[in-house]
């Protein structure tokens, strides 16, 4: 048998090792996200009355996030370790991050909480980045399904625990029971930033894009937005989006505290709201929302969408109890689902087409990262100036409005197409057939130069949404 077949038939030992430091280093930032919605913000409004004070707090490391964000993907892009250039990116965060969750609950007061959340989501930022393209770079473009099958049982599992606590310990009326699920989550992070630091390992192909890459002159990040602004109709797309997720940004941070007042949800009630929530948008929302992307015209989605999302938004302004809530989201989550198989592609197109991965990824998580930060402000202004909770949801129906009046002006070529979906079966035999023709298995075979190369990530999703949208311009073939 020759080296070349042996080394194709023989499990790579260091890519082992690295895919275990690959999915711990997904699964903090799961621990740490379970422990950021529901129940800091309880444990932040346990501090301050304020709701310009609850959403500063919150928001005050995002605050920093939409300018750090590309910075940060450059930075990481373009730099060299012993370790590699992504790990030290996610595992010393990881750690940093770790230690100032279990610092959470034992933070004295306001504003030394708010410089622990400060620091803990600058960490955050950074592990990102790296978490996110570290995967292909280590394993491969063609194994990234493999490799996040195992992160999603992992997230489960994380996910699980810190929510069993929450509902066996935690009690509203006792502050000193909230600290054990910061402590899991804490711990979960500083066990998986040493995992990362002591397995990981980049391939010798994502050594040499990295050599590429950074003698390569890329365009400044300047010039990346400018020429996203120029491409078909991004100025409605972009600004529906903006508009949409300004709205939602406004509910994000002070609903738990809108069910706590108004609904007089603890943080159980909540999570299991949340829980039912998810089974909701899997049971109804995404085949109700498959089938209306399939029955109406993309234009027709992108306006009747947020035109209903806004009514039931406004709907949620006379609830008195989070389960009338949780029917309003089940009712709207096809509105979504529709929204994104419609449109979906069509802002998939305005990506970054210059720029490294993790720079790519800071250009779209940046301007969102903002826009969602100020409509929170706003909402919370308003707040404090009614001293009524309920206004939040004024805001996400008024943004559905204008979101509405953006699609009305959206002039593209596919307008009056209707989304095609191939069946699930299909797909999967399709990539099953994929893996086999080019022998790619998780742990054997060689990971080449070009499948290490996170940035064709962009291309390929980009020719894939051309591709999607191109095709609903034929006419559909006859039945035989």
């Amino acid at each position: 048998m020759s080296n070349d077949s042996h080394q194709e038939n023989s499990i790579d030992k260091r890519r082992l090792i690295s895919i275990i430091g690959i999915v711990s280093s997904q699964l903090g930032p799961r621990a740490y996200s379970t422990v950021n919605g529901i129940l800091l913000t309880l444990l932040v409004a346990s501090r301050t009355s304020s709701a310009v004070a609850i959403t500063f707090a919150i928001t005050c490391g995002r605050l920093l996030n939409w300018f750090t964000y590309p910075i940060y993907g450059r930075i990481s892009d373009r730099s060299t370790t012993k370790l590699g250039r992504r790990i030290p990116f996610i595992g010393i965060p990881l750690i940093l991050m770790g230690i100032g969750v279990i610092l959470i609950p034992y933070t004295k007061g306001y504003w030394p909480l708010v410089v622990v959340l400060i620091f803990i989501r600058q960490a955050n930022t950074a592990q990102t980045l790296g978490g996110i393209a570290v995967v292909p770079e280590t394993v491969g473009r063609s194994r990234w399904i493999k490799t996040i099958v195992l992160i999603v049982i992992g997230a489960v599992v994380i996910n699980s625990i810190v929510k069993i606590n929450v509902l066996l310990t935690w009690k509203q009326s006792d502050m000193k029971t909230w600290a054990s699920s910061y402590e899991i989550a804490g711990i979960f992070m500083v066990i998986a930033g040493l995992l990362v630091l002591t397995l990981i390992r980049e391939s010798k192909a994502a050594q040499q894009v990295a050599k590429s890459e950074i003698s390569k002159k890329e365009p400044t990040i300047l010039e990346v937005l400018k020429s996203i602004v120029k491409s078909e109709s991004a100025y409605q797309l972009l600004g529906g989006a903006f508009i949409f997720w300004m709205g939602i940004g406004a509910t994000v941070t002070l609903a738990t505290v809108f069910f706590e007042k108004i609904c007089h949800a603890s943080a159980p009630v909540q999570t299991e709201a949340g829980i039912v929530t998810a089974v909701a948008l899997g049971v109804i929302g995404i085949p109700v929302g498959i089938f209306l992307s399939r029955s109406l015209t993309r234009h027709t989605v992108a306006m009747v969408s947020p035109l209903l999302g806004s009514l039931i938004f406004f709907g949620q302004y006379f609830i008195s109890n989070i389960w009338y809530s949780v029917i309003l989201s089940a009712v709207g989550s096809p509105l979504l689902i529709a929204y994104l198989i419609s449109i979906g592609p069509m802002l998939i197109k305005l990506f970054p087409g210059a720029g490294g991965f993790g720079e790519r990824i800071g250009i779209v998580t940046s301007p969102f990262t903002f826009i969602a930060v100020f409509g929170g402000f706003i909402a919370s202004i308003a707040v404090d100036t009614t001293h009524n909770y309920r206004i939040i949801w004024i805001f996400p129906a008024i943004a559905g409005l204008i979101h509405f009046i953006f699609m009305i002006f959206l002039n593209s070529k596919y307008n009056k197409t209707k989304a095609r979906i191939p069946s699930l079966k299909e797909r999967i035999k399709l990539y099953r057939g994929y893996l086999n023709k080019n022998k790619v298995s998780l742990l054997k075979g060689e990971v080449t130069q070009s499948d290490a190369n996170g940035t064709f990530f962009f291309d390929n999703v980009e020719k894939w949404a051309t591709d999607i949208l191109e095709s609903s311009l034929k006419p559909l073939p006859d039945n035989p």
